[in-house]
C-alpha cells in the first residue's frame, strides 16, 4: 500500500510540474518558461543548453533598478501576461514558426517602465 502512495504522490508531482511550464517550439528548438517567467529549459535539437535555472525572459528596469518577473501565464490568443514583483504588467506576443521564435512586447498602458529587457542567458554549447 505504500509503494501504491507513493508512486501516486511521485506522478502527481510530476503532472503539477509539468503542467507549470509553456513550452515553446520550432523545427529544432524546444523552450520551457516557468509559471514565475523563468526558462526551464532550453533544447536544441533535442540536446539541453541552458546552463541553470535563473534567467527570466524578460525583466524591466525602473528608476535605476532592475524589476524580475513572478508570473508567466497565457492571455488569449499567442499572447502572455507577464507580471513583475512591482505589481507591473506586460504582455508578450510568442509566435512559434517552423524556424524560428518571434517575440514582441505588446504596448502597455499604465506601466511607467524605462525599459522592459529580453535577457540574454548562459547556455553550453553542443557539437
Amino acid at each position: 500500500m505504500k509503494r501504491i502512495a507513493l508512486f501516486v504522490f511521485l506522478a502527481l508531482m510530476l503532472c503539477k510540474t509539468y503542467a507549470q511550464n509553456t513550452f515553446f517550439s520550432t523545427e529544432g528548438l524546444q523552450i520551457a518558461v516557468n509559471e514565475k517567467g523563468f526558462f526551464t529549459s532550453i533544447q536544441v535539437c533535442d540536446k539541453e543548453i541552458l546552463s541553470g535555472n535563473k534567467y527570466p525572459v524578460v525583466l524591466a528596469c525602473v528608476n535605476g533598478r532592475l524589476v524580475l518577473p513572478t508570473r508567466f501565464e497565457p492571455a488569449y490568443g499567442t499572447l502572455y501576461e507577464v507580471g513583475f514583483d512591482d505589481g507591473g504588467e506586460v504582455l508578450l506576443d510568442v509566435q512559434q514558426f517552423d524556424n524560428y521564435l518571434k517575440i514582441t512586447l505588446e504596448q502597455q498602458e499604465n506601466v511607467s517602465y524605462d525599459a522592459v529587457l529580453f535577457c540574454p542567458v548562459k547556455v553550453a554549447l553542443c557539437e
